[in-house]
């Protein structure tokens, strides 16, 4: 019988088999397991990323309206029509979500300040997108700024009409070249003005035309400080709201951002009139260390686009002088504090520094007379007269007597006392009292005292102290003290005593007569030139309406002048406070008075040292003053022909004005002085002479900034 045998394997080997079998499946069940975990996680993942974006995009969604808030409220500023409502009105159920695609938002509240009213406004925005939504709550603020100040090329202010006659002066300060680190780097050619215009939202925007209507400085100093000045008139619809924009190119005319300071000023004519530019002048110092500060108006400037005997007129038909300064001053924050042009101190309208790693900064300042034109003028009286006689006659043997052999020229007169001289200026006696025959006329015979014998028919003049009218003045008076010249001002005949009148034929006695004597025919125009404090009258020739009351006047031609005084003074309401020692010269009713802290037409109305009454009421800190003669009252009905100003100021024909005329020097350049510039700084600057300007309602035209003072995003 055959046996069967095998080994059996060793005990665990078998198990091991098992083993690995069990982690196969193992493995493979693990791999499936995570294969489906993966699957799942990716579906989930994908579900959440969708959610994820849709909140994001909620949140931008909010942001966006936010950003909107901003803008109602600045625009709103911008046009000062900023309310309570504004804020409140966001929420109005008249508001329908914002769409920004299938995505929206909108102001679930918004609610105002109580301190000051509506200071700021608390807005929250729900934004949504899909699923997703997410709300902001932000706190708006908005700072009204006296200009524009950035790094950029377009600079821009704001203006909301009242009026529809505008003028708009504006003075941009802007660094011509960048420097390392600021504004762009190292800044390449010079900025300079590309375009400058007005626009109306929606509207094609009117140029302004910086270059012929004011002026342009490159700065090419130490800090390349430039300046632009610009005015220009436009007609606004009221209550519209406007931008007046400049750009910034380099030479190939391509946007070139520098730092700049831009501020402005709205002007408007008095009862709807019309503005006009009748000049403007730049000047600039560039420093390498030291600075100049003083600079001068040229003689042939005076406000006039061109030279010549027409420049004064034009310069006087300007009412308001305006100076626009740019600079970089070397220590931070010190600015410009004063500016005299000549003796006429200008006031500070506006000011304002960059806040862009620099000293930049842009100022406007004025000052404004009422205009007048150029005129000739004379003071006193002016009127045809004769003093004396001319005649033929003789002697009788005994010199007793003298009659005439011809009648005297109509409108002379002989009078006792006259001294009777023959051609060649001998004198042959003294006319006594009309003996016989009509006085004047041929055969009358005259009392006389002769010291030699006159042959008949000799030509004669009588050399007299009276004046006889043979017309009466055309306009002002002949008074007592008036000095009597012929009308070019260059013979006197003596002063008045005593008038019988100022009507034809009134004639009237001359006291400290020249010697010798001296004969005026009826031929010649005369002038009754007085001299008495604050009684003195400018005869105006060619009708010319007189200048308005406050007009400070200056001498351009002729002899005489207008008289300044500096005080140092205080105003409150309207009561002027000197400061000691009082000036040599007294101030007078109806001068003008300019400052940098005075208002436009103030005038004294009376008082003496150190105490007087002014209009209008003001408050003006302690400063220096300058008081200039003005006009105070219209003394004639003929024509306006004469006027009354408050001194002794013209003796002779002269020519004087009013406005800008009387603020510069005629003939020569005037100097304008700088206060507080100093070693170092840089500075352009330029002037403009407007005609029109109504001084009440100069206002500062403003940059708005609309700034987040908080944020947060509140929790659904």
């Amino acid at each position: 019988m055959k046996t069967f045998s095998r080994k059996l394997p060793r005990p665990g080997r078998q198990q091991k088999g098992i083993v690995t079998a069990m982690a196969a499946v193992i493995l493979v069940a693990a791999v499936i397991y995570v294969l489906a975990q993966t699957f799942g996680i990716i579906g989930t993942t994908s579900l959440s990323n969708a959610a994820q974006r849709e909140s994001v995009a909620a949140f931008f969604v909010a942001e966006s309206g936010v950003e909107t808030a901003m803008s109602i409220i600045g625009i709103a500023n911008q046009a000062n029509r900023y309310t309570a409502g504004t804020c409140t009105g966001l929420t109005a159920p008249t508001r329908v979500p914002f769409g920004i695609g299938a995505d929206t938002f909108e102001f679930s509240s918004a609610t105002c300040g109580v301190d000051p009213p509506c200071a700021e406004c608390t807005v929250t925005v729900l934004g949504k997108a899909g699923a997703a939504a997410r709300r902001i709550e932000t706190r708006i603020s908005t700072v009204i700024l006296p200009g524009t100040e950035a790094c950029g090329y377009n600079p821009e202010l704001f203006l909301t009409a009242s009026e529809t006659q505008h003028g708009i002066f504006t003075n941009l300060a802007y660094r011509a070249k960048t420097v390392a680190g600021m504004c762009g780097g190292a800044g390449g050619s010079n900025a300079n003005i590309g375009s400058c215009t007005i626009k109306l939202a929606g509207v094609v925007a009117q140029n302004c035309a910086p270059i012929t209507e004011g002026w342009s400085l490159e700065g090419t100093g130490t800090q390349n400080v430039s300046s632009l000045g610009v005015f220009t008139t436009a007609t606004f619809t009221v209550n519209n709201t406007y931008t007046i924009s400049q750009q910034l190119v380099n030479n190939n005319g391509d946007p070139a951002p520098r730092n700049y300071v831009q501020v402005g000023v709205l002007l408007s004519a008095p009862g709807g009139g019309t503005l006009a530019l009748t000049g403007a002048y730049g000047s600039k110092n560039e420093t390498t260390g030291t600075s100049q500060t003083t600079g001068s108006v040229p003689a042939n400037w005076n406000c006039a686009k061109d030279s010549g005997t027409a420049a004064a007129r034009r310069a006087a038909g300007a009412s308001t002088l305006l100076y626009g300064f740019s600079s970089w001053p070397t220590i931070p924050n010190s600015q410009l504090n004063g500016v005299l042009v000549g003796t006429q101190p200008l006031r500070r309208l506006v000011t304002m520094p960059g806040n862009q790693g620099d000293n930049l900064y842009s100022q406007i300042w004025y000052s404004y007379n009422n205009a007048y034109e150029v005129i000739a003028v004379n003071s006193g009286a002016i009127f045809t007269g004769t003093i004396g006689a001319e005649f033929k006659g003789g002697t009788n043997a005994a010199l007793t007597t003298l009659t005439l052999d011809s009648n005297i020229v109509a409108d002379e007169l002989l009078t006792v006392g006259d001294t009777i001289k023959n051609s060649a200026g001998i004198s042959h006696g003294t006319l006594g009292t009309l003996r016989s025959g009509t006085a004047g006329r041929d055969n009358a015979v005259y009392n006389f005292i002769s010291n030699s014998l006159i042959g008949a028919r000799t030509n004669l003049t009588a050399h007299s102290t009276v004046l006889r009218l043979a017309s009466a003045p055309s306009s002002g008076t002949v008074t007592n003290g008036a000095t009597i010249t012929n009308r070019a001002g260059t013979t006197t005949y003596g002063t008045v005593s005593g008038c019988t009148g100022n009507v034809a034929g009134s004639t009237c006695t001359l006291s400290s007569p020249p010697s010798p004597l001296q004969v005026a025919s009826s031929r010649n125009n005369m002038l009754a030139s007085t001299s008495s404090v604050n009684s003195n009258t400018i005869v105006i020739s060619g009708g010319i309406p007189t200048p308005e009351v406050g007009t400070a006047l200056t001498v351009i031609s002729g002899t005489g002048s207008f008289p300044s005084t500096t005080v140092t003074g205080t105003i409150n309401a309207t009561t002027l406070t000197l400061t000691l020692p009082l000036p040599a010269a007294d101030l007078s009713p109806g001068d003008a008075l300019f400052g940098a802290n005075i208002m436009p037409n103030t005038q004294i109305v009376s008082g003496s040292g150190t105490t007087y009454s002014v209009t209008p009421s003001q408050s003006a800190a302690t400063a220096s003053i300058i008081a200039r003669t003005a006009v105070v009252t219209s003394a004639s009905s003929n024509n306006s022909s004469s006027i009354t100003v408050s001194r002794d100021v013209l003796l002779t024909s002269a020519q004087i004005c009013g406005g800008v005329c009387a603020m510069l020097n005629q003939g020569s350049s005037t100097i304008f002085a700088l206060t507080n510039i100093i070693a170092g700084d840089d500075w352009a600057s330029g002037f403009a002479c407007v005609a029109g300007v109504n001084p009440a309602s100069i206002k500062i035209l403003e940059g708005v900034s609309t700034l987040r003072t908080s944020w947060k995003e509140l929790v659904n």
